[in-house]
Parts: C-alpha cells; sequence; structure tokens
C-alpha cells in the first residue's frame, strides 16, 4: 500500500481531496488502491465493471477524477476515457 500511494501521489499528483476512480475486478490490488487513496486523503470511487461502457465514462467524468486506474482486463470497456 505505501509504494502504490507514493506512486499515486507521485506519478498522478494525488492528494487530499483528489477523486481516484477504479474500474477493476474484485481482487486483492482493488482493495491495496482503496487504503492507498485514503492513505493520501484521496476519495475513492469504485465503479462498477458491469455497467456498460458508455455509462462507466459517463460516471467516470461525473467525479473529475485526477486519476483512473483501469484493470487491463477491462481496458476495453473503458476506450473512452
Amino acid at each position: 500500500t505505501n509504494r502504490l500511494s507514493n506512486a499515486l501521489r507521485r506519478e498522478a499528483g494525488i492528494g487530499p481531496d483528489d477523486v481516484v476512480v477504479t474500474v477493476m475486478a474484485d481482487h486483492h490490488i482493488h482493495v491495496a488502491t482503496l487504503f492507498a487513496t485514503w492513505r493520501l486523503g484521496a476519495v475513492f470511487c469504485g465503479l462498477n465493471r458491469q455497467l456498460p461502457p458508455d455509462q462507466l465514462v459517463a460516471d467516470a467524468r461525473r467525479t473529475f477524477a485526477k486519476a483512473i486506474i483501469i484493470d487491463d482486463a477491462l481496458a476495453h470497456l473503458c476506450a473512452g476515457f
């Protein structure tokens, strides 16, 4: 979680009150992303990967996310980001 939070801060400039959106399967990396986001004081927003692609894009845009983390296996759903 430390390495992930450091990477979010360093590579995406994530800090307090920033929004981090995820589109991921339910596994340990998703949970680690949740804790890494909280550690930075940022807001975690996990989107439902079962939504239609246009709804995923619309939901992500409404959050004004500073970073979006997408599982490689689900990248085809998020082509509009």
